[in-house]
């Protein structure tokens, strides 16, 4: 958005025929006024849906992805009022500002309005002698989102000067802060003039160098359906600053700047910004004037707090923030009035998701903010027809949540749901993927697992144990083990059945317990071929050096297609290692079923980065493999295969 005048316009009036300094030095002189013309545009666009590329459950993907466009024009006028003890104050007011905002194609015309007011109310400005914004005070009644504008202009037109005892004042590196965090800035002094219109001018150059990293915060309450990821802001600048050494104030700034966003090594968003910043006039406050701007600054210093340019916010507070832009003024009987209006039935996929969109993030929205209409929610669950709106976005919306409250709406419908064999199924495996599963949660799914008559609702309350294990392992380790000891009692009770066995095997392996590695290896022995299977699936996440050869034995030597599939699948899930590539190109020379043929290219294809040799044996199976399966599954992977590189150094197991 846009920054700040405040830094630029906070030099003031010098007295006339001053001899132009060697190095940039603001001079602020109180009721000095100088006035700027701005036209700033930042663009940004982020899109979320790479994070979840490859995954079988991900979030609505209209919710990933946004679009933003902000522009500002016209006068800032600012004024110095006080210069004392370190500090110097300023008064900042806009002129006739025209700001624009459109977000996802949408024009904004409320909340540009609201930032077009309180520029032209003015603000208050804190600087260092040096320029360095240490607060912004808006006057009162100003929206948070009028806030965060200023302070994001303030932030893009800071420049900040040495220090009088700085070693090297031709360039200087400093630490500067915008609303994404601390960062270091680089100036340059380009060009000195002696005998400009200015009566003596400085060409700098600003660059932004990179952001520091964040100290360790302590622990913070999980939030519902959020994990901790590493963002990386990569900035890039390129700043022209014509400062005026006579009467020690920036005349004009423009230029550039992106910013590319990475989360977990991924590209999610790339956002610019242009700026223009021109001086037009200078002139000295009359006292009248003057003394009226000191009673309004009294005013703001009492009735408005200091906002600092950045201020870490908790993930809580971000996400309330979110959740409360989203919802809106909408209530419950609102919400679930329109949701009643749709369809009952399925329809196309891309309608369907179209019309529901809107109001699962309602939903979502309101069981964060208002945990206390859970209840109500969970009865409408309870009631709804499988096929129909209320019972797909309901469902979708407590889970994604998943909240204390958002578990018990999901329990009272499963528990009033137990001979629905759609719905029933369908409500477990969402209860179980919570991030943080209360002891009601964890007590229900055994319930439902010791007693449901249908297999599917049995089996996915076992798995769902094991996914509520593994969420607590790191919070609530004693609770996670005793799941582990519950599911490996459970498999081994005398006369479990092979079906009942698989499902703890599977739900062994969402565990991604290591002490489930002996019952899994014992099951490797059983003479039912799915039982084996099952074992192999539930080794995949485990992070144990054993695992690998055990996987790799049984794609070499079991009878069992079915099982060898099994074992293909689970080693697409370990990390790379020569040995794993070496053994699975041999088993694929050797290996007769098609399918896992298939999956083992697969898996040599997820290695292609650290093996490129790989690409030779994915081609030559695309070129000559008797299967057609075989020949269209390599011919697709070599499509996706970046050109071939390098060796790099191998990735231990």
């Amino acid at each position: 958005m846009l920054a700040a005048a405040a830094f630029l316009a906070s030099v003031s009036l010098g007295a006339a025929g001053q001899s132009a300094p060697p190095v940039p030095v603001y001079r602020f002189v109180p009721g000095a006024s100088v006035t700027y013309r701005i036209a700033y545009v930042s663009r940004a666009n982020a899109d979320l849906r790479v994070l979840f590329q490859g995954q079988q459950s991900a979030p609505p993907s209209s919710n990933l992805a946004y679009a933003l466009n902000a522009s500002l024009q016209g006068l800032l006028r600012a004024t110095t009022l006080r210069v004392a003890g370190g500090q110097v104050e300023l008064f900042i007011v806009f002129q006739d500002p025209a700001v624009q905002l459109i977000v996802n194609g949408q024009l904004q015309e409320a909340q540009a309005g609201e930032v077009m007011r309180e520029l032209k109310r003015g603000f208050l400005v804190e600087l260092t002698p040096q320029g360095r914004p240490a607060a912004l005070r808006m006057q009162e009644g100003a929206s948070k989102f009028s806030q965060d504008f200023t302070l994001t202009l303030l932030a893009v037109l800071q420049v900040v000067l040495p220090d009088a005892h700085a070693s090297n004042r031709q360039s200087w590196t400093i630490r500067e802060e915008d609303r994404n965090g601390f960062y270091l800035a680089h100036y340059r002094i380009i060009q000195k003039e002696a005998g400009s219109e200015t009566g003596g001018g400085i060409e700098l150059h600003k660059s932004k160098l990179r952001y520091l990293p964040e100290k360790e915060k302590a622990a913070e309450p999980e939030m519902p359906g959020r994990e901790n990821a590493k963002k990386v802001l990569t900035p890039k600048m390129n700043f022209s600053v014509h400062f005026d050494a006579v009467n020690g104030e920036v005349a004009s700034l423009q230029g550039t700047e992106s910013q590319e966003t990475e989360i977990q090594g991924k590209k999610v968003a790339h956002a610019e910004t242009l700026l223009s910043l021109r001086r037009e006039a200078r002139q000295s406050m009359l006292a009248e004037e003057l003394d009226i701007l000191f009673q309004l600054a009294d005013r703001i210093r009492k009735t408005s707090p200091a906002l600092a340019l950045y201020s870490p916010r908790s993930r809580a507070e971000i996400e309330a923030n979110i959740q409360s832009t989203e919802l809106g003024e909408a209530t419950l009987k609102d919400l679930l009035a329109q949701l009643a209006a749709l369809p009952s039935e399925s329809q196309e996929s891309e309608k369907q998701e179209a019309d529901e969109l809107p109001l699962y993030l309602k939903f979502k929205a309101l069981i964060y903010l208002h945990p206390e209409d859970c209840a109500e929610l969970g009865k409408a669950l309870g009631e709804a027809p499988v096929t129909s709106a209320t019972y797909r976005v309901l469902s979708a919306a407590l889970g994604a949540v998943g909240n204390p409250e958002a578990q018990s709406a999901l329990i009272h419908a499963i528990r009033s749901r137990t001979s629905d064999d759609k719905a029933l199924p369908e409500l477990i495996a969402t209860l179980g993927t919570v991030p943080h599963p209360t002891e009601e949660a964890e007590k229900a799914m055994r319930e439902v697992a010791a007693t449901a008559k249908n297999p599917n609702a049995s089996g996915g309350a076992l798995l769902a144990m094991g996914s509520m294990a593994r969420n607590l392992a790191q919070k609530e380790p004693k609770r996670s083990e005793e799941l582990v000891n519950s599911l490996l009692q459970l498999g081994s009770e005398p006369g479990a059945s092979d079906e009942k066995i698989q499902h703890v095997l599977q739900a062994l392996g969402n565990t991604a317990s290591p002490s489930a590695l002996p019952f899994l290896k014992q099951c490797l022995a059983s003479a039912t071929p799915g039982v084996r299977a099952a074992a192999l699936d539930g080794m995949r996440a485990l992070k144990l050096p054993e695992v690998d050869p055990l996987l790799l034995t049984a794609l070499a030597t079991d009878a069992e297609p079915v099982v060898r599939r099994e074992a293909a699948f689970a080693l697409g899930f370990r990390q790379p290692s020569r040995a794993s590539v070496d053994a699975q190109t041999k088993a694929f020379a050797a290996e007769s079923d098609d399918k896992v043929r298939a999956g083992i290219l697969s898996n040599l294809a997820k290695m292609h980065a650290q093996f490129p040799e790989v690409r030779e044996v994915i081609a030559t199976a695309a070129e000559k493999d008797e299967s057609e399966y075989v020949r269209k599954t390599a011919t697709g992977l070599l499509l996706k295969l970046s050109p071939a590189s390098p060796s790099k150094p191998e990735t231990k197991p």
